[in-house]
């Protein structure tokens, strides 16, 4: 009995030091505003109670963050990953398994302005043959955004959330995990996206 006790002392003795002995280092980091919005779906959030919340320009993260450690050269299946997610007043740590299909059954959404805008090459222009006026179109252009902005229902774990935390959430760029109970862990007015490399 002793030898046990003389052991778990010493195991727990060594455990702080080998968890300060593991160092995080930067390898990606995007700032929120260049996160391409441009192939964002729309997405309706709706309370458990059915009540709708509104419709929002979404992009599933997961795609955002595979991108920038695609970039970066950086293999998710062998590093231990951390993601960050910041505004200009606190900074939440996320394991890379959070934006994952292999946990997650509805991965989380990065979303943004309320209504759809017209943005940079939506206009599909009339064209012409030699002068003349003709009904042959390449819709390729129309088909790829019509085809971003399919809306998709995303309905959320809980009843309802207070007016104010509703507003805070729902009026900026804020990351949203629908799978959850609350929206304890989601973060508002996201400002940047940093992914570490736990060593």
């Amino acid at each position: 009995m002793k030898i046990l006790y003389l052991f778990s002392l010493i195991f727990l003795l060594l455990l702080p030091n080998k968890i300060t002995a593991q160092t995080l280092k930067l390898v990606a980091e995007k700032e929120i505003f260049d996160v391409d919005f441009n192939k964002a779906n729309q997405v309706k959030f709706q309370f458990s109670t059915g009540k709708t919340i509104g419709s929002y320009l979404g992009i599933s993260i997961a795609d955002e963050i595979d991108k920038m450690l695609k970039s970066n050269s950086i293999d998710s299946k062998t590093s231990s990953l951390l993601v960050a997610f910041e505004n200009n007043k606190e900074v939440r740590y996320y394991t890379y398994f959070d934006f994952t299909d292999e946990i997650s059954a509805i991965l989380p959404y990065l979303i943004t302005q309320q209504k759809v805008k017209f943005r940079t090459g939506d206009t599909i222009q009339y064209q012409t043959k030699g002068g003349k006026q003709t009904t042959d179109m390449d819709l390729t252009d129309l088909n790829e955004q019509v085809f971003g902005l399919m809306t998709i229902n995303v309905k959320l774990q809980f009843k309802s959330m207070n007016a104010a935390e509703q507003q805070n959430i729902f009026s900026k760029t804020s990351l949203i995990f629908p799978i959850d109970k609350s929206p304890r862990r989601w973060l508002s007015d996201v400002k940047r996206i940093k992914i570490y490399k736990i060593e």
